[in-house]
């Protein structure tokens, strides 16, 4: 995780302490975790995510968008998944994933995996929650968010959705109109 402030780190059944260096989180467990034995830990954090100063990398707002890539070209490593959450960022270690995305009303966010739901919220902003079960490594992790227009088609009976802005959907029937 690259320059953000966390809230707290939690692990139901656990006591947790933490140390943090703008970097690196290093999290002590007790009781003490077996080596093959899993837990899971929810980290409540803020901040604004960082772009890599090679301006390609990195997490961008611009307009109406939201998007990361999710390498960065001059951070060592080049993946860049810790420019917008906790990971461990290397191109070996692969994690599943479960997104929960909230957007304004008029916009809707696309990350890996599946759309497992969509909740309107009480002030009207809406929750995309995706999952992704097959694991990946860190900087293919995935979001954008945009005010898109979906496009729904089969090609060989399998199910295609495309996002693009309203102006853009003819370019794209157009290229995959093979499909």
């Amino acid at each position: 995780m690259l320059g953000f402030d966390i809230d707290s780190i939690v692990a139901t059944g656990y006591t947790l302490t933490h140390t943090y260096n703008d970097t690196v989180i290093d999290i002590q467990i007790s009781p003490a975790v077996s080596l093959n034995d899993s837990i899971q830990l929810w980290i409540y954090y803020h901040g604004a995510p960082a772009k890599d100063v090679s301006g390609w990398g990195g997490f961008y707002f611009t307009g109406a968008y939201a998007f990361n890539l999710g390498v960065g070209f001059d951070a060592n490593p080049h993946n860049f998944g810790r420019a917008w959450f906790p990971c461990i960022d290397n191109f070996t270690s692969r994690s599943s994933y479960d997104f929960y995305i909230t957007t304004s009303n008029g916009s809707k966010a696309f990350c890996n995996g599946l759309l497992q739901s969509t909740i309107t919220n009480p002030n009207g902003t809406l929750t995309w929650h995706w999952k992704l079960n097959q694991t990946i490594p860190s900087y293919l992790a995935s979001m954008a968010v945009a005010p898109y227009f979906t496009l729904e088609r089969t090609s060989n009976g399998l199910p295609v959705e495309w996002a693009a802005t309203p102006s853009d959907t003819i370019n794209i029937l157009n290229t995959f109109r093979k499909s």
